[in-house]
């Protein structure tokens, strides 16, 4: 379904819909990216909790990020909506569902 999308493999899949949250921090090197995340603030430190503990600078919107750091998170497949987290039905397409709140609920919060 994914290619009839127009996503050519799982790497665009990830870069695209998921911005490489489900990797590992050595999967992030091996597909040569971590590259970028190390220049938006991120180490395997901040990585492995990315939720509870982002670096300072992915606090930031798209717009307080500076040209060279929108360069790297373009590198990351991110745009001004998706860095920022934008309710896709704003996104301008017309999507009928908002964004599920919240984001993401640890494992042990689930009921």
């Amino acid at each position: 379904a994914a290619r009839d999308l127009g996503f050519d493999d799982d790497v665009s899949w990830n870069c695209w819909m998921n911005h490489w949250e489900s990797f590992s921090w050595k999967q992030l090197h091996s597909l040569e990216v971590a590259r970028y995340l190390k220049r938006l603030g991120w180490d395997i430190r901040t990585w492995n909790a990315q939720y509870s503990k982002p670096p300072q600078d992915r606090r930031k919107s798209w717009g307080e990020l500076t040209p060279t750091q929108q360069g790297n998170a373009t590198q990351l497949c991110y745009y001004k909506s998706s860095y920022d987290r934008l309710d896709i039905s704003n996104y301008g397409f017309g999507y009928p569902f908002a964004k599920p709140h919240p984001r993401f609920v640890a494992w042990e919060d689930m009921e």
